[in-house]
């Protein structure tokens, strides 16, 4: 059993604290969300909404039934009660069918009427702040957001002081673009300490965007993996089932809504590289360093955006956060290594190049041939292996 206690609030060092005092098993322990004590209003205090959200798919996995003292919103409960939760345990591994119980609320919960985003730099954030800057925009952004729910817990030891560094870049980028940022900082990575962060990275969002239901009346989750083709339940991919995770989320004050659904990742970063902001706060890496300072440039991720942008004769364009001269100096090897690949990300890539007459060198027909008879080997030997045991 998780025992959820009612809201509260704490006021310390001019921060204002969300708290919930919780019982998982006989374990006690307080969560809160932080926000500055100037916009205090926005935390919604008196209903368990957040907090359920947070501890969702620890319950779900080890077995635990909620109990809640503040009410849950009545839309919100009904759509994980009767939709994700069952959906969850019957498709995903160690999920279970946990009951929910506590009150419902129908009344909606006063907001600023804001529509926010999340900001991390990468492709699919700014591609869902190019569409909904523009005029014609069915949902005009009014803030982005950062918070400390579990994109940095990666990070461990340095996850606080990688959120401050993102902050400061996330208000320059707002700065820019004539928008309002909000931050919210919890403690959830230090009190739960929960690993996993491709199975709630989706869910901890959403929780944060549900403890502001008191400015947001819209919120969009930027999602790569957001049409059918690539739709699943998995426990460790959970930005795969994103579709099932948000049309299960909304309350009667806040809707969550998923976005970059119509573009694939090629898509987006060609749209982008004309969307001059881009150029100083494209961070696709999965390194520690803040948007608008130099991506890793060996990552996957990072790979993909600067092939991409190669493709596209944009590259130089973000100089500012690539190494041009080290990208270009491993070129060769970087297309051997999309050659080989079989992903349809890949397959993609290399259409593109081809599209826009970029020569493949020789050097990197040699090196994929290298790197084929190393899959084959490999393949073979696993096959050995299999066959012995």
């Amino acid at each position: 059993m998780i025992h959820i206690g009612k809201t509260y609030l704490k006021r310390e060092n001019n921060k204002s604290y969300l708290c919930s005092d919780v019982t998982i098993e006989t374990k006690k322990l307080t969560l809160w969300f932080s926000i500055d004590s100037k916009y205090e209003d926005y935390l919604c205090l008196h209903r368990a909404d957040a907090f359920v959200m947070a501890l969702l798919i620890p319950a779900t996995t080890y077995n635990y039934d909620i109990k809640c003292d503040d009410p849950i919103s009545a839309r919100l409960k009904y759509f994980l009660i009767n939709q994700l939760i069952p959906n969850l345990a019957e498709h995903a591994e160690f999920n279970h069918n946990i009951t929910i119980e506590s009150d419902i609320t129908t009344v909606p919960y006063k907001n600023k009427g804001a529509v926010g985003v999340g900001f991390s730099g990468g492709s699919d954030s700014l591609y869902t702040i190019m569409n909904h800057t523009k005029k014609d925009c069915e949902y005009p952004l009014t803030h982005i957001a950062v918070f400390n729910g579990v994109s940095f817990e990666k990070f461990k030891e340095n996850a606080s002081k990688i959120y401050l560094e993102n902050c400061k870049a996330a208000q320059r980028f707002a700065d820019e673009l004539n928008l309002k940022l909000v931050t919210l900082d919890t403690n959830f990575y230090e009190t739960l300490n929960w690993k996993f962060t491709n199975e709630i990275s989706t869910y901890r969002n959403i929780s944060c965007a549900l403890a502001l239901q008191g400015l947001f009346n819209s919120y969009l989750i930027s999602s790569f993996h957001s049409n059918l083709k690539s739709f699943r339940i998995i426990r460790y991919g959970c930005a795969f089932y994103d579709l099932l995770t948000i049309s299960s989320t909304s309350t009667e004050s806040l809707n969550i809504y998923l976005s970059g659904g119509n573009a694939d990742k090629v898509e987006k970063i060609s749209e982008l590289s004309n969307w001059e902001p881009s150029y100083k706060y494209l961070h696709s890496c999965v390194s520690p360093k803040e948007p608008g300072k130099k991506n890793c440039g060996i990552c996957k991720k990072c790979k993909d955006a600067q092939i991409i942008l190669y493709a596209l004769g944009k590259l130089d364009n973000y100089n500012t956060v690539f190494d041009i001269k080290k990208f270009k100096e491993n070129l060769p090897k970087l297309i051997a290594y999309y050659l080989v690949r079989s992903d349809h990300l890949a397959k993609s890539i290399v259409k593109l190049l081809e599209k826009n007459n970029i020569e493949i060198p020789s050097q990197s027909l040699i090196i994929a041939k290298q790197m084929e008879k190393v899959i084959d080997l490999k393949k073979k030997n696993d096959t050995l292996f299999n066959d012995l045991y």
